[in-house]
C-alpha cells in the first residue's frame, strides 16, 4: 500500500475518470491535513462541482471536512462576502429611505441621485407622496 503522500501527488496527475476513486482509496487513511488537500485537488480538478459533490464523492462525512483548512478558509470567505453584501444592502436602504425628505426639500430625482450616488432608477422607484 503507498504512501498517502505518494498517492496525493498521483491525485494530481490522475485523469478524471479515475480521479474519485484514487481519492477515495486515500480517505481512509489520511491525516486531517492531507483531507485537506485530498478536497482541494479534487475541487482543482472537479471545478464545475459544487463541494458538496466532491464530499459525495469522496464519501467524507460532514464532521471530518469541518476540521480541514479548505472547509474553514470557504466558510470564512462565504461569511466575509455576506457580510459585505448585507453591509451595501443596509447603506442603499438607507440613503433610500432619505429621498422623500430629499424631494420635500425640493431636490430633483437626478439631483439626489447625484448627492446619494444612486441610480436614477432607484430613486425613482421610491414612491412620490401625494400632495
Amino acid at each position: 500500500m503507498e504512501n498517502v503522500s505518494v498517492g496525493l501527488f498521483r491525485l494530481l496527475v490522475e485523469s478524471e475518470r479515475t480521479a474519485g476513486e484514487a481519492a477515495r482509496r486515500l480517505v481512509g487513511r489520511a491525516s486531517k491535513t492531507e483531507l485537506d488537500l485530498i478536497e482541494q485537488i479534487l475541487s482543482y480538478k472537479f471545478n464545475a462541482l459544487t463541494r458538496q459533490e466532491v464530499r459525495e464523492m469522496l464519501g467524507i462525512q460532514e464532521e471530518l471536512l469541518k476540521d480541514t483548512a479548505f472547509y474553514r478558509e470557504a466558510f470564512e470567505e462565504g461569511r466575509a462576502e455576506g457580510e459585505a453584501k448585507g453591509r451595501a444592502e443596509g447603506e442603499r436602504a438607507t440613503k433610500l429611505a432619505v429621498v422623500p425628505l430629499l424631494r420635500r426639500l425640493g431636490l430633483s430625482d437626478e439631483q439626489i441621485a447625484k448627492e446619494l450616488n444612486l441610480s436614477l432608477a432607484d430613486v425613482q422607484s421610491v414612491p412620490k407622496a401625494s400632495a
